[in-house]
This record gives C-alpha cells, structure tokens and sequence, in this order.
C-alpha cells in the first residue's frame, strides 16, 4: 500500500516537472515570436500539442486574437471575436477581457453594429459594472450620437490626473456638445484635446470636428 501511494507521488511530481518544463519552453517561443512579430511561427505554436497541454484554450485563443490586432486585419479579428464569443464557454472575468479588447477596437473604426453585438455579449456580466457602462456611455455618444453624459464626464475630467485619459473625455465632450450644436463649448474642450493629447488619432478627430463647428 504504502509503495503504491509513493509510486503514484512520484508520477505526479514527474508530470508536474515535465508541465512546467514544457510550459516554459512554450512560454519563451510565443515571446521570441511575438517580439519579431513573427505571426506565422506563433499560430504554430498556438496549435502544437504542447501549448494545448499547457495552456488553457482561452488564453491560446487570446493571444491568437491580440496578433490579430497587431496584424491589424479586421475579418480575422471578427471572426476570431465571433468565434470566442459565439462557441467558448467563458467567466465572467474573461468575458470582459474579451469584450473590452474587441469593442475599442471596434469603435475606432466605427464598426457600430460588432460593437453592438458585443454589448450584448457581456449582458448579465457581474462585477464589472464600471467597464461595461463605459463600453455603453461610448456606444451612445459616438454612435448613437446621443448627449446624455455631460455632467458624468464634467465629473470624471475633475477627478482624473491621467493626461491621457482626461483628453479622450473632453472629446467625448465636446462632441456632445457639438450634437447640441453648443459650438462655443464644443470648440473649447475640443481646442484642448488638439493642444494637450499626444495620441494623433485622437487629434484629427477633434481637427476635423472642429471644422464642422460653426
């Protein structure tokens, strides 16, 4: 009895030896290929039996889905998107993780309906409550070109010390003020999103917006 118990230890001990060794292995490869942008030799990775035996699907799926992103390839990434969404069983944690990498970038390019499709995704979602109404606040503003979040956004540029973060809510500002067509307070917060942001996508966006301000 008392062999056995030690016989089965010890395979244990092996397979966690041989997990953890294979993972490191695994581990370093998609780092060396993500470095070189090396996509082609990460999906290989991400298909092999060792990565399948040492990381969990979502996880493989994920950085499959961010190469994407840095292919910058929309039908690969919708459909990597739909894929995750429509056919993984998902936590509510990854989830979220999921739903805030493809909504952002949905919404830069104004793919209003994927975004929309995502919103729906992380109905129900518990314990995030924070992300998911900004997803929505975002959606309304930009496009349902609504301006119901003023005041909330007033509120959140006080109590911000992120220059980043503070330049994308004055443009969220000033255009819905630009939808009230309040062209005064549309061009001030929009002129400081131009002087201060260093992001240059964001910039433009305000140029060309205020251009359309009388």
């Amino acid at each position: 009895m008392k062999m056995n118990i030690l016989i089965l230890i010890i395979v244990i001990a092996l397979i966690v030896i041989i997990r953890l060794t294979l993972q490191g292995s695994v581990n370093r490869h998609i780092y060396t290929c993500l470095q070189k942008k090396d996509f082609d030799g990460l999906f290989k990775i991400l298909d092999s039996l060792p990565c399948k035996v040492t990381y969990p699907a979502f996880d493989r799926e994920f950085i499959r889905l961010k190469a994407y992103f840095e292919m910058n390839i929309f039908k690969k990434i919708q459909k990597q998107v739909d894929f995750m969404m429509d056919n993984m069983r998902l936590d509510d944690n990854q989830k979220i993780a999921l739903a805030r990498q493809s909504f952002y970038y949905y919404l830069k390019y104004e793919k209003y309906a994927e975004c929309k499709k995502v919103l729906g995704f992380v109905e129900g979602v518990k314990g995030h409550d924070d992300k998911i109404h900004a997803m929505q606040m975002m959606y309304s503003i930009e496009a349902e070109k609504e301006s119901r979040y003023i005041d909330e956004i007033k509120e959140k540029i006080n109590n911000t010390a992120d220059t980043s973060n503070k330049s994308n809510l004055e443009y969220l500002l000033g255009l819905q003020y630009f939808y009230n067509e309040d062209y005064e307070k549309a061009k001030e917060y929009l002129n400081k999103v131009i002087k201060e942001s260093e992001d240059r996508d964001l910039k433009e966006k305000a140029r060309i917006l205020l251009k359309k301000s009388k």
